[in-house]
């Protein structure tokens, strides 16, 4: 099967491209038998079946119309990740706006679903600042806050949690 390359923007446009082109936005490239997992500030997760984009090439989408729940001006795309096996040893990272983290398993993705809550905000005025992905064992993560101070730490100290708990404080913030 070709490969499928596209890159999504934070407004939710997927572009797919029938070549790479070096310009400065993430790509992923994916097969018609992976998922795309696409993960939004308002702490939800999108699964799109990639074999949809098969064919799109030159073409750009928004996720609206591909995914039940996306909400265009109330969120932005953070990260989005290709993914063919749940079973890998691969972790999801999530970083709040109130400096919480939360490491999450790529098996607790699976499933059936369009759109589901992949983080549960502790407040209407938090939202995620970051989605990374990393393996769940020895990895380090910096969190940097406005004011240039910054805490390091090894993710191995983050157990891992399911995918609609909160997380624990990464770092305490100031009011300010």
């Amino acid at each position: 099967y070709p490969g499928i390359t596209l890159s999504i923007n934070p407004k939710g446009s997927i572009k797919v491209y029938g070549e790479t082109r070096n310009d400065r936005m993430k790509k992923v490239t994916t097969d018609p038998q992976s998922n795309l997992l696409i993960f939004s500030s308002r702490g939800m997760v999108y699964k799109l079946p990639a074999y949809v984009l098969q064919n799109q090439e030159g073409k750009e989408l928004t996720l609206a119309s591909l995914v039940d729940g996306f909400e265009e001006g109330k969120e932005r795309i953070l990260n989005y990740i290709s993914v063919k096996s749940f079973g890998t040893k691969l972790a999801v990272y999530f970083f709040s706006a109130s400096g919480m983290i939360k490491k999450t398993l790529l098996s607790e993705f699976e499933g059936d679903y369009s759109g589901t809550l992949a983080y549960k905000l502790k407040s209407d005025e938090d939202y995620l600042v970051n989605v990374d992905f990393g393996l769940s064992e020895k990895d380090t993560a910096i969190i940097v806050t406005k004011r240039a101070m910054a805490i390091k730490f090894e993710t191995s100290g983050v157990n891992p949690m399911g995918r609609i708990a909160s997380g624990v404080t990464g770092i305490s913030l100031k009011e300010d």
